[in-house]
């Protein structure tokens, strides 16, 4: 009896850290200049090196290392690794920054999208890797398919799919 009093609270607690609503700290912020003349945070490098480290891990739900992991867990890891905490839900780390426009995008910002059946609730969520010329957005994220890989939101899916993006540095 006491064995499974303890796995239901250790249980109970691993759940309640994955879900966590706090807003995301933000422990540095560092900025430089890029070529097109804005200033942005050096530290967007540093998310984008890490989550590239990810690219082929397999999808694991709620997982957040190389052994599996999933689309939010991929941001919270690759944020954290820059001093910064995420929550650990798509859906949370949605609401936890100000969104915005689609043409104001830039690298290591979080674009999100609706896979589910309701085309309004937020359920996956990459990290902008790069802008084209063209103003193409190219993401890294964590697919159930595929696991960690990189696609561009013009493709159709993707674009169909597609509800808001947030800055976060």
């Amino acid at each position: 009896m006491r064995f499974f009093v303890s796995l239901f609270l250790s249980l109970a607690l691993l759940l309640m850290g994955c879900h966590s609503s706090k807003k995301a700290e933000r422990k540095q912020k560092h900025k430089t200049e890029r070529s097109t003349g804005k200033a942005v945070p050096k530290d967007v490098n540093k998310v984008i090196k890490t989550a590239l480290t990810y690219e082929g891990t397999k999808y694991k739900y709620g997982g957040i290392t190389k052994k599996g992991i999933d689309c939010s867990g991929l941001m919270y890891v690759s944020f954290k690794e820059a001093g910064i905490e995420l929550p650990r839900s798509s859906y949370e780390q949605s609401k936890s920054f100000k969104a915005i426009k689609l043409s104001e995008v830039q690298k290591g910002d979080l674009v999100f999208f609706a896979t589910g059946n309701d085309k309004n609730k937020i359920s996956h969520v990459g990290l902008v890797i790069e802008v084209s010329k063209a103003k193409d957005i190219y993401f890294i994220h964590a697919t159930t398919q595929r696991g960690v890989c990189k696609d561009w939101l013009s493709q159709e899916y993707y674009k169909e799919r597609y509800v808001k993006a947030v800055r976060v540095l």
